[in-house]
């Protein structure tokens, strides 16, 4: 075998496909071309020179001070490579480790990690900075490169792999066998010396041992985790942060490894030492972490900050979060997955503990059975949790249980409305069409006291005979229309005005009878017709209204909650029918579904939290429901629209993600 020319065929289809790349997203000038491949060529010929790990650590701090000193101010860029190096390696994971061992054996390396693969992400990484830095492209295009190129690579490198796979094998090469070297025998003699004691067996080798960087973790973060998590890491300044001679985490996996389970050794004594109101300081973590490990500890740190803080969570159960911050610590250095992914075991526990925590009202008293439920959850993990993560799906049982039993009372009360939900569906839906016929009598170029009578008095008498007759097609409906353009007619200067004028009287007692029958108080009655009187009389006369004439009687007043006929504790939130405009800016009431949750402001009562047991019909009406299913309201959408713009609604959101937003907004600031 001519290992010599097996390499330079794995070099050639690596740059080429690297240019290809580029091409591909539009880095097709002959200058850049040249010196992608050229980049390329270096960084594969410069890994294919390492015989072990220990090389490649030289190598790493090599690159890194030149980095440093030749762009102090460019930590951006370096982060985003960085960041790409993780995502491609993630996507390629089934591709990856079968290929690396194959050039282990090529290259007859007695050890090596994925990142000092010739052709893997890290090389990639490496010839992408070598462009950045060569001056053939723009500096505007030099940070958003790295994201611009990440979809097609990942295409192209898995094919890539997938050949040259086939090729080291077709060629006779075989895979290399990871059995623990002479290296790592040592390392273990050095971690004795730095110990006092032995470092724990299973550790130091492979991928997956604590400390170490695997392919199956999930290192790619996206969403608020991410961003804090960068922002505390860019704050490092892309590597542990200077403390000494130990800041930089030992090269050796197994020293590493060592580090590792003394870190966690020290985190579980304090985490079963916990004492309420006490914080553990994680500061002096940073000179034996690798800073992106130490980040993801601030990360959880600030975010823990801010939930413990959170006024909308009741405070046993705030105490009781405390009692998980370093449980969540420990979980995200042994896998960065059980903090990333919302279903790992402690992100499902920390969901379940928010979402009823947030159900509840913040006065909600320590005796509370979510409450205990809740404290019992967070001090088993606490008092409990070393190394497997199944405590966590074990402290989830009960809260799921509970969970469930409150959802079946709270589903059951929101039928208890059923009834009532269809009594006010079709009131809306009256006040609706009512609303809609009046305005499109035009009313809008009409004299103030008629649009006033029109739009606040008699839409209550279109809406009652909507609601109580047979809607639109009924006479009743028809004669009740009638009136209301002929008193918008009485007062327009065109049209047959003789004919009105003999029509007036019966106008008036029509009038005067649809808003009796619609219950206006008789006072009001008389105010507004003594205004008309004399809005009518200034229209025959072409005279302007005079000043002390009437023009609002029953002004739109903001929502309010009514009780619900033979219904405990049940209430509808109603507005004046002329509010029927469209809200399109509270949009996200129209998304509402069943199971979703919302935070409002009820008139004369503090700040509610209710699950949406139902959202039907047209006009859109919705049924809450307290998590005690003690309260339950109707609430249509326009009414809920209304609130919403007046910020006294909101769809609740998620807690963890809200805390480490407001945990990366005030490490910006």
């Amino acid at each position: 075998m001519n290992t010599q020319a097996l390499l330079a065929d794995c070099r050639e289809r690596f740059t080429a496909t690297l240019a290809a790349v580029c091409a591909d997203t539009g880095l097709r000038l002959p200058s850049v071309q040249a010196v992608i491949r050229r980049e390329a060529a270096q960084a594969f010929d410069e890994m294919t020179r390492l015989r072990s790990r220990e090389d490649y650590q030289r190598l790493r701090g090599v690159t890194a001070s030149r980095i440093s000193l030749v762009h102090p101010d460019d930590m951006d860029l370096t982060v985003s490579l960085i960041n790409l190096t993780h995502a491609l390696a993630d996507a390629c994971e089934r591709e990856l480790p079968r290929l690396q061992l194959l050039f282990m054996r090529l290259l007859e390396q007695n050890s090596a990690v994925v990142d000092q693969l010739p052709v893997g992400p890290n090389a990639i990484s490496i010839a992408l900075r070598g462009l950045c830095d060569s001056g053939e492209i723009v500096p505007e295009l030099r940070l958003s490169l790295p994201g611009l190129l990440q979809p097609r690579l990942i295409e192209a490198l898995r094919t890539l792999y997938t050949d040259l796979t086939r090729l080291l094998e077709q060629r006779g090469i075989t895979p290399a066998s990871l059995t623990r070297s002479a290296q790592e025998a040592d390392a273990r003699s050095a971690a004795h010396d730095v110990f006092g004691g032995t470092a724990p067996e299973g550790h130091g080798a492979g991928y997956a041992g604590p400390g170490q960087q695997s392919l199956s973790e999930a290192r790619g973060m996206d969403g608020p985790i991410g961003r804090l998590r960068a922002r505390r890491l860019q704050h490092q300044g892309g590597v542990a942060a200077p403390a000494g001679p130990a800041a930089a985490a030992p090269a050796d996996p197994a020293l590493r490894a060592a580090i590792m389970e003394r870190v966690l050794d020290w985190l579980g004594t304090r985490q079963r030492a916990f004492e309420a109101g006490v914080q553990t300081p994680l500061g002096e973590l940073r000179a034996l972490l690798p800073a992106e490990s130490f980040a993801l500890l601030e990360t959880i740190d600030l975010s823990f900050d801010a939930l413990v803080h959170d006024a909308r969570l009741p405070a046993p159960v705030r105490a009781s979060l405390a009692r998980l911050r370093l449980p969540l610590c420990k979980a995200a250095l042994l896998d960065e997955a059980s903090l990333t992914l919302s279903n790992s075991p402690p992100r499902r526990l920390l969901e379940f503990v928010l979402r009823l925590g947030a159900g509840l009202s913040p006065a909600t008293p320590v005796t509370h059975a979510v409450c205990v439920a809740v404290a019992e959850a967070c001090a088993r993990v606490q008092r409990e949790f070393t190394r497997d993560l199944r405590i966590f799906d074990t402290a989830c049982t009960p809260l799921a249980e509970l969970e469930g039993r409150l959802q079946v009372a709270m589903a059951l009360r929101g039928a208890e409305l059923e009834t009532a939900a269809t009594r006010e569906a079709r009131r809306e839906l009256a006040r609706s069409r009512a609303a809609r016929a009046i305005h499109a009598l035009g009313v809008e170029d009409l004299p103030a006291p008629v649009r006033a009578f029109l739009e606040q008095l008699w839409l209550r008498v279109l809406a009652l005979v909507h609601e109580h007759g047979e809607g639109e097609r009924s006479g009743a409906w028809r004669r009740a229309l009638h009136s209301a353009s002929q008193l918008a007619d009485s007062v327009r200067p065109r049209g047959n005005v003789g004919a009105l004028q003999i029509r007036l009287p019966d106008l008036l007692t029509e009038l005067r009878a649809g808003l009796e029958a619609a219950g206006t108080p008789a006072p009001l009655r008389e105010r507004a017709f003594r205004s008309l009187t004399e809005a009518h009389a200034a229209s025959q006369q072409a005279r302007a209204l005079p000043a002390s004439i009437e023009t609002d009687f029953l002004p739109p007043g903001p929502a309010r909650l009514d009780a619900l006929e033979g219904v405990a504790d049940s209430f509808v939130l109603r507005l004046p029918p002329e509010s029927d405009a469209v809200l399109a800016e509270a949009g996200w009431v129209d998304a509402l579904e069943p199971g979703s949750w919302i935070a409002l402001d009820l008139p004369g009562r503090p700040r509610q939290t209710l699950r949406i047991e139902s959202a039907e019909g047209r006009p859109r009406l919705l049924v809450g429901v307290s998590l005690d299913a003690r309260l339950a309201l109707v609430l249509p959408a326009r009414a809920l629209k209304d609130e919403a713009l007046q910020a006294r609604a909101q769809p609740m959101e998620n807690l963890f993600e809200s805390a480490v937003a407001a945990a990366d907004r005030r490490s910006a600031g």
